[in-house]
C-alpha cells in the first residue's frame, strides 16, 4: 500500500488539532495541603479557634504522610478551616484528604466546597487515617472548608488535596472547517488519481 504525502499531512493536521486540546493534570490547587510548613500557612481559621495545632506527633497520632499534620479538639462548637483557590469554571474538582479519630462524642467533621457538603461524619469514628473523597463543580474561584470539633479529646487531619479535571473544549467552527476542507481535498485528490 502506497501512502502519499497529502494523506500523511491531513492526518498529521488532525492529530495536531486534537493534541492541542488542554489535558488536565493532577496538580494540587491548595497551598500547604499537608501542613508541611509546620503551621496553617495558606489556610484561614474561623469560628472556635482552639485547641488546635500543627505538629509532628501527638498522643496516638502520627502524620499520614510527610512530617506534619493538623490536630483539632474544639469544645462546644465547630472550628472552620478554609482555603480559597482559582480553578477553571465548569471543571470537576476532586477533594481528597485523610481523617483520623478516637471515636469520642460529641465530635463531628464536615468537608464542603462553597457551602455544599461533600463529606460528613458525626461522631468521628474510632479509626486510623482513612481517606475521604468527593467531587464538586468548579466555578472559577472556590473555597474548601472543614468544620470540626471533638469535645472530649482530639482528631487529626492530613494531606488535603484538590485537583481539577477540565473537559476537552469543542473545536471552534473555523478549526472544523479547516479539517473538513483538508479531508475533502484528500478525497478529491484520491478520486482524481483513481480516474
Amino acid at each position: 500500500m502506497k501512502i502519499n504525502v497529502m494523506t500523511t499531512t491531513v492526518f498529521a493536521l488532525a492529530a495536531g488539532i486534537l493534541a492541542a486540546s488542554p489535558a488536565s493534570a493532577a496538580v494540587n490547587l491548595l497551598v500547604n495541603g499537608g501542613f508541611e510548613t509546620g503551621d496553617l500557612s495558606g489556610w484561614t481559621l474561623t469560628g472556635n479557634t482552639g485547641p488546635e495545632t500543627v505538629t509532628t506527633e501527638f498522643s496516638r497520632y502520627q502524620p499520614e504522610n510527610g512530617h506534619d499534620f493538623l490536630v483539632f479538639g474544639q469544645v462546644g462548637s465547630d472550628g472552620v478551616l478554609s482555603q480559597s483557590f482559582a480553578d477553571v469554571a465548569g471543571g470537576t474538582l476532586t477533594v481528597t484528604g485523610y481523617l483520623a479519630g478516637d471515636g469520642s462524642s460529641p465530635s463531628d467533621f464536615t468537608a464542603s466546597i462553597d457551602g455544599h457538603i461533600g463529606f460528613a461524619v458525626n461522631p468521628v469514628p474510632d479509626q486510623g487515617y482513612t481517606e475521604f473523597t468527593f467531587t464538586a463543580r468548579a466555578t472559577g474561584f472556590d473555597t474548601l472548608s472543614f468544620a470540626y470539633r471533638n469535645d472530649p479529646w482530639f482528631d487529626a487531619l492530613d494531606n488535603i488535596s484538590v485537583s481539577e479535571t477540565v473537559p476537552m473544549p469543542v473545536p471552534e467552527p473555523g478549526t472544523c472547517a479547516i479539517l473538513g476542507a483538508g479531508l475533502l481535498g484528500l478525497g478529491l485528490f484520491r478520486r482524481r488519481r483513481a480516474g
